[in-house]
């Protein structure tokens, strides 16, 4: 499968999981943690994601996925 329409798959399945609810994100990192021994590691990454302001998200449009690009649909 080609690696742009894989990306524009991988990122409608993470808004439609995050529509779902915090609870589902938290299902699925506690899984990964506990099946790939990284609890540690996606305690200090959850630390660092929000220490992002608010500010700073919204300065470079990080709240959302960038525009996808016409170049993925083509045949």
């Amino acid at each position: 499968m080609n690696l742009a329409v894989e990306d524009l798959r991988f990122r409608r399945q993470v808004v439609a999981l995050h529509q779902r609810g915090p609870r589902l994100i938290a299902e699925l990192l506690a899984q990964i943690a506990q099946d790939r021994l990284l609890g540690t590691y996606i305690d200090q990454l959850l630390v660092e994601y929000l220490s992002i302001s608010d500010a700073a998200l919204d300065l470079v449009g990080g709240r959302e996925f960038p525009p996808n690009p016409l170049s993925a649909v083509r045949r």
